[in-house]
Order: structure tokens, then sequence, then C-alpha cells
């Protein structure tokens, strides 16, 4: 009897072990303070924030962060990359110097600056249309102007490249010296950037919308995340590409208003699963597990070798079971 329950207790410990080791459980470490400094993508702008938290909150809650006690966020509409230093300032620093975890939001608000008006002067209605006069614009364009609209549109990233790849440039920088900044406060600390994303990436598919995407934002929110992503390799921070987690998703992520290409519930949902996604796979590196330990084939994988484990030892308990008896 005492052998067979040996035998259990061995057999309970296996599938345990195995268990955890599936679910990528582990008590190494792990998010415990996290501070976000961000943007409108961050603040949640354009939603209540009461009812639709933004995905600073989300990231947190999922996390198992508690806001305000062990996630800070400091944000603001208006951050621009030209802000971003100044909102690194003391109190924020100070806070940082506490976290493990570090997530910037910023650029998306530089790169509809820049582009808002060469689109509007492209479709021939002046330089100080909103975003939502511009979507509404590429809609309903009379078909008389069509044809001139495109023309300007497939000139566009020539006509202004040098701007672009001066806020380009601008990105990776400041990216990089606020990240410079962060590390210093906290050497030890992850930092995560969060790519820009294309403001017209969920517009219909008007001839006048493929036509600026394929020209314009496609290209140059491609270059930005890309030259983001590069700054990171090199100033030791890693890099979400927003854009590419919106790309074919059949609800909206970006909406627009008379001040912001902005992100709707659906879209501050897919980028705080992304962003946590990431920060997951990168604390579970550091604990030793695989460059992609949240990886679903990984799972099975490991339930497989388990529920294996745990076969091959039911004819031994059941073998011993029996010969007690006797």
């Amino acid at each position: 009897m005492k052998k067979t329950f040996a035998l259990v207790l061995a057999f309970l410990l296996l599938f345990g072990s195995m268990s955890s080791f599936a679910d990528g459980e582990s008590s190494d470490k792990q998010v415990k303070n996290m501070v976000v400094v961000g943007d409108f993508t961050a603040t949640g702008y354009g939603s209540d924030i009461s009812t639709v938290p933004s995905f600073a909150h989300i990231s947190a809650e999922k996390l198992g962060l508690k806001y305000k006690e062990s996630s800070f966020y400091f944000g603001s509409d208006s951050l621009t990359l030209d802000t971003l230093d100044a909102a690194l300032g003391e109190d924020v620093i100070g806070q940082i110097s506490k976290a493990d975890t570090v997530v910037v939001s910023v650029g998306n608000g530089d790169l509809q600056k820049a582009i808002l008006p060469k689109i509007s002067a492209a479709l021939g209605l002046g330089e100080t249309f909103s975003p939502s006069d511009t979507v509404n614009a590429l809609a309903t364009l009379p078909e008389e102007k069509l044809e001139g609209a495109i023309s300007a549109l497939k000139t566009i990233y020539g006509d202004n490249k040098e701007s672009f790849e001066a806020l380009t440039k601008s990105i990776g920088e400041k990216c990089g010296e606020a990240a410079k900044k962060i590390k210093t406060a906290s050497p030890n600390a992850q930092i995560f950037f969060v790519g820009v994303y294309d403001p017209f990436a969920d517009m219909p598919n008007y001839t006048l919308v493929n036509t600026l995407r394929s020209e314009l934002t496609s290209k140059l929110v491609s270059n930005i995340n890309e030259t983001l992503a590069d700054t990171g390799k090199s100033e030791g921070f890693h890099v979400l590409n927003t854009a590419s987690e919106f790309s074919g998703r059949k609800q909206t992520c970006v909406a627009a208003d008379g001040s912001y290409f902005y992100l709707t519930e659906f879209g501050h949902t897919v980028l705080a699963d992304a962003l946590v996604y990431e920060i997951t796979n990168v604390y579970n590196a550091i604990n030793g597990g695989s460059d992609t330990p949240n990886d679903p084939t990984d799972v099975w994988l490991y339930f497989s070798i388990a529920l294996a484990a745990v076969l091959a030892c039911v004819p031994v308990i059941v073998f011993v079971a029996k010969k007690s008896k006797k």
C-alpha cells in the first residue's frame, strides 16, 4: 500500500510540474511596477475613459497590476516628440526609477501633423482640413477632381521626401534619447515603445484611399517603425509594431474627429493584447524561456509531453495496486 501511495504521489508531482511548465508559469522576475508615458493614444482620447479604458489601463489590468498602486500613468493628448524630453521631468523620472517596466507612446500626433496638410493640398482643399474633414473628402471628392487628386497623391512622397525623412529620423533620435534617460533612472527596466499606425488603414478601399495608402502612409509608417526598431536594437528597448497589429482586423481600430485619428475601443483592446503578449514574452525569455514561450504550439507540445508521461505511469500504478492487494 505504501508503494502504491508513493507512485501516486510521484505521478501527481510529475503532472503538476509539467502543467506549470506548459502554462509558462514562473516564480522568477515578472512585472511588478509599470510606468506609461504617452500621447492621445495612451490617454484614451475620443473615448469615455470611465467606460472605455485606454490600452495603458487595459494592459495594467491584464498584467495583474493595480492601477495607481503598482502602475503609474503620465499622459497628455498633446505630447509630441518635441515635448517628450520635458514630459520625462523630475516627477515622472522619480516614478520610473522605481519601475521594472516602462511603456512610451509618442509619434502619432507628429505623423498626422506632418501628412494632413500635404494630403489636403493634394486634394485641392487647402491646408487647414481636420482629420474628419479629410476622411470625408476622400470619400466624397467630386468625380471631376479625382484624376488630379490621384496624380497629386502619386507624387506626394517624392515631393515631400526631405521633410518625411526628417520626421522619420527625428522619431528615431528622440525616442533613443528618451530611452537613455529612462535607462539612467532605472538601469534594469524593460522599455517598450509603441510604434505609429496608419491613420487611413481602416477606411474603405476607395481609389483615392488606396492610392494614398500605397504612395504615402503605408510607406511612411513602415519607415518610421523600422527606424524605431533599429534604434531599439542599439539603445536596448523593445518596439511594438502597432501598424501590423491593426492590419487585417474585421473591426475598426482607428476613427477620426476634428483633432486626431484616434483609437477606437477595439483598437485599444488589440493594442493592449499585443503589448501584454510582448511584455510577457520578454519576461519569460529573461527567466530562461524560449523566444516565444506563449506560442500555442509550444503549449500543446508541453501538454502532449505531460499527457504521455501520465499515460506511461498508469499501467505501473495499476500493476502495483493489483499486486499490493494480493
